[in-house]
C-alpha cells in the first residue's frame, strides 16, 4: 500500500488516497518487497527462511560489535541480489509471495549460506578472543558487546543479576576480554610520560611483547593485578624502574574499561556503570533487601540477651530465579541485646559477629565492676575521670569489652580455633572468661588510668598562649593525642597494645617538652611523619573499596607510632628497628 496525492495546475485534489503500489509500479513493489521486507526485516511474515537468514546475519552482525569492526558484513544490495535471483519476477507483494510459496515445494534456496554473509571472514579462533559469558569462581556472567563510540554501552558488558552483585569482585575485570587486550596495552604504554614513553618504540611491538609473556591469573586461577604486572614486563625490557602510579591519572577510553549491568530476576536493567565498586555502593540497600526477603526467621532474629540457637554458619545460602543468593549471617551488638543479622560481605560479617560475641559473652557472664571498685585504688579511680568522652560508665564498660575479646583470644589459642559459632563453644568460653575476666579488667583500667593521666597533662601543656614558632607543632600534636584517644580506644587497641599505647603517650609529652628547647628539629621530623602518611593514604585510595584491608595495612598505623617514638623519645625504646625506609618498604610489598 502506498499514499497518492493528486493535484491540478498545482492544487491538490486528493492529499491522501490509499493505492497499491504493485498494481502502479510493480518494479518500485517488488525491489520494496526483497529489500525493505525480506532484507532489512520489516515485515509480518515468520517463514522459516526468513528466521534463519536473520539469524545467520545476526552472527555476522554480532561478530562485527565484538571485533569493533564494520566491514565484515556483506553490503546490503548482495541480499537483494540474492533474491532478485531466486524470486520470479511476477512476485511484487507479500500476497504474490505467499502464493508462490505454497506452490514452492522447498524452500532451501531461499537460505543464505554463511559464506555468503561474510565480506571479510574472520577465523573461529578470533572469535574465541570474545567470549560470552565471564567466569569468576562459580559464578558464570553473560558478556554483551557494543561498537558504538558514542553510546553509553559502547565495548563490553558484564551482566550481572542483583543477587549475585554482592559476590563479584573487581578483581580481573581489568584485563577485559582477550581479544581487547593488546588495544589496552597500546593505550596503557602510549599514556606514559614522554621520558618514559620514548623507550618503548613502536609501542605496537611491546604490547605484542607483553600480551606474549603476561599471564593474567595463577595457578589457582586467581588474576593478577594488571597495572603492576604491566610496569614489572616494560621494566625488565627497558632496564628502568617503572611502577604502576604511573598510570594513575590516565582515563581509559569506555570501551577499555569494563562495563557492568545490573539486573533483576527478569533481565531488567536496574543500573549500569564502569565502576563496580560504586555499583555496589549504590545497590547495598536493594543487595540487603533481597538477602532479607529470602531469609527464613529462625535465621534472622532481634532482643537476644543468651545463645539460645544450635549454631550460625558462616555463610547462607538460597536458591531462586536459576541462581544462588549468598549472604554471610553474624551477631550484631545492640545496646543491651544481640541480633543476627545476613551481610553481603564476608570480611563486614566477621568483624560485626566478633563485636556480638562478645557482647553476648558480656550479658552472660557476671559483671567485673564490683571488683574492680574494690581492688581498683582510688587514685586510679580518679585518673579514669580524665577520660574525654562521656560518662566513666562508658568507659568501664569498653574495658570490659576489650577484657572480654582478650580473654576469647586467649581461648581460641588454647583451643587452635579461629571462630566460635555454635552453642557448645560459646557455654565453653563463657566459662573461660568468667574465670579470667575480672583479673583482665582490673590490669586493663590500670594500664588505661595511666594512659589518661599522662595524655590529660599533654593537653594541659598545649593551653594557652602559644609562640608562633611552635603554633604548627602543636597543632599536630592536639591531632596525635586524638589519635589515641577516641571514643571506644580500649577495645579499639585491644588489651595487647595498650602497653605500647601507654608508652606512645609517654613520647608525645617528651616531645611536648622538647618542643619548646627546638621547635626545627620537631618540625623536620614531622615532615618525615606527613611523608609516611601521605604514602599511606594514597595506599589506601588504590586499594578496592568495600573489600578487606589486610592485616598488614593496619600495621602500618602502629610503624608510624613507633617511629614517632624513635624521633621524640628515643629513650623509652621502640618495640622493634624502625626507620622512614623501612615504612616505605612495608608499603612497597603492599602495592
Amino acid at each position: 500500500m502506498a499514499l497518492e496525492k493528486v493535484t491540478l495546475f498545482g492544487l491538490p485534489i486528493v492529499a491522501q488516497r490509499r493505492i497499491v503500489i504493485s498494481q502502479r509500479e510493480p518494479q518500485i513493489a517488488r525491489e520494496l518487497l526483497i529489500r525493505e521486507a525480506l532484507v532489512n526485516g520489516f515485515t509480518r511474515m515468520k517463514y522459516e527462511f526468513l528466521q534463519h537468514n536473520q539469524a545467520q546475519v545476526d552472527v555476522v552482525v554480532e561478530s562485527e560489535q565484538k571485533t569493533r569492526r564494520r566491514d565484515l558484513l556483506v553490503s546490503e544490495d548482495v541480499l537483494v541480489d540474492f533474491y532478485q535471483e531466486r524470486i520470479p519476477e511476477h512476485v511484487v507483494s507479500e500476497a504474490s509471495l505467499r502464493k508462490w510459496l505454497q506452490k514452492l515445494s522447498d524452500t532451501s534456496m531461499l537460505k543464505f549460506d554463511a559464506a555468503l554473509l561474510w565480506h571479510n571472514e574472520i577465523g573461529s579462533n578470533a572469535l574465541l578472543a570474545y567470549p560470552d559469558t565471564w567466569q569468576q569462581g562459580a559464578l558464570t556472567l553473560p558478556l554483551t558487546y557494543v561498537f558504538s563510540p558514542n553510546s553509553e554501552e559502547d565495548g563490553v558488558s558484564v551482566h550481572i543479576p542483583l543477587a549475585l552483585l554482592n559476590q563479584v569482585t573487581p578483581n580481573g575485570f581489568e584485563w577485559l576480554v582477550p581479544g581487547l587486550r593488546h588495544e589496552l596495552l597500546v593505550t596503557l604504554i602510549k599514556s606514559l610520560p614522554k621520558r618514559l614513553r620514548r623507550n618503548f618504540v613502536p609501542v605496537p611491538h611491546y604490547a605484542d611483547a607483553c600480551l606474549a609473556a603476561l599471564e593474567p591469573t595463577d595457578e589457582e586461577g586467581n588474576y593478577h593485578a594488571l597495572l603492576p604486572s604491566l610496569a614489572d614486563k616494560l621494566g625488565k625490557m627497558s632496564g628502568m624502574r617503572l611502577d604502576a602510579e604511573q598510570w594513575d591519572d590516565i582515563a581509559l577510553p569506555e570501551h577499555l574499561q569494563m562495563r557492568y549491568v545490573v539486573v533483576d530476576d527478569k533481565g531488567k536493567v536496574i543500573r549500569a556503570g564502569r565502576d563496580l565498586l560504586e555499583l555496589k555502593d549504590a545497590l547495598k540497600e536493594r543487595i540487603q533487601a533481597s538477602l532479607e526477603q529470602v531469609a527464613t526467621p529462625e535465621l534472622e532474629q532481634s532482643g537476644l540477651v543468651e545463645w539460645n540457637f544450635v549454631e550460625l554458619p558462616e555463610t547462607f545460602t538460597h536458591k531462586t530465579a536459576g541462581f544462588s543468593i549468598q549472604g554471610y549471617p553474624g551477631l550484631v551488638a545492640e545496646s543491651n541485646s544481640v541480633a543476627i543479622k545476613i551481610f553481603d560481605q564476608p570480611h563486614v560479617a566477621q568483624a560485626s559477629h566478633q563485636q556480638g560475641l562478645y557482647k553476648l559473652i558480656q550479658l552472660a557472664i557476671p559483671s567485673p565492676i564490683k571488683y574492680l571498685h574494690e581492688k581498683l585504688p582510688n587514685k586510679a579511680k580518679l585518673g579514669l575521670y580524665y577520660n574525654p568522652f562521656g560518662k566513666v560508665a562508658a568507659l568501664i564498660d569498653d574495658c570490659i569489652i576489650a577484657g572480654i575479646a582478650h580473654c576469647v583470644q586467649e581461648y581460641k589459642t588454647q583451643q587452635t580455633i579461629t571462630d566460635i559459632r555454635d552453642k557448645t563453644s560459646f557455654a565453653e568460653v563463657c566459662e573461660f572468661v568468667r574465670a579470667h575476666i575480672n583479673d583482665e579488667v582490673l590490669a586493663i583500667a590500670k594500664q588505661v588510668e595511666a594512659g589518661l593521666t599522662c595524655a590529660n597533662e599533654i593537653k594541659k601543656s598545649t593551653k594557652g598562649n602559644i609562640p608562633l614558632t611552635m603554633l604548627e607543632a602543636v597543632g599536630h600534636i592536639k591531632n596525635h593525642l586524638d589519635e589515641l584517644v577516641y571514643p571506644h580506644f580500649v577495645s579499639d587497641i585491644g588489651a595487647e597494645r595498650l602497653g605500647d599505647w601507654q608508652r606512645y603517650l609517654q613520647a608525645l609529652r617528651k616531645r611536648v617538652d622538647k618542643l619548646k628547647v627546638d621547635p626545627t628539629k620537631d618540625r623536620l621530623h614531622q615532615i618525615q611523619i606527613d611523608k609516611i602518611n601521605a604514602q599511606i593514604q594514597k595506599l589506601k585510595n588504590t586499594m578496592q573499596k568495600g573489600t578487606a584491608l589486610p592485616d598488614t595495612y593496619y600495621e602500618l598505623r602502629w610503624m608510624v607510632e613507633e617511629l614517632r617514638v624513635s624521633f621524640f623519645a628515643q629513650q623509652l625504646g621502640t618495640k622493634y628497628p624502625i626507620s622512614s625506609k623501612r615504612i616505605e618498604q612495608a608499603i612497597s610489598q603492599l602495592t
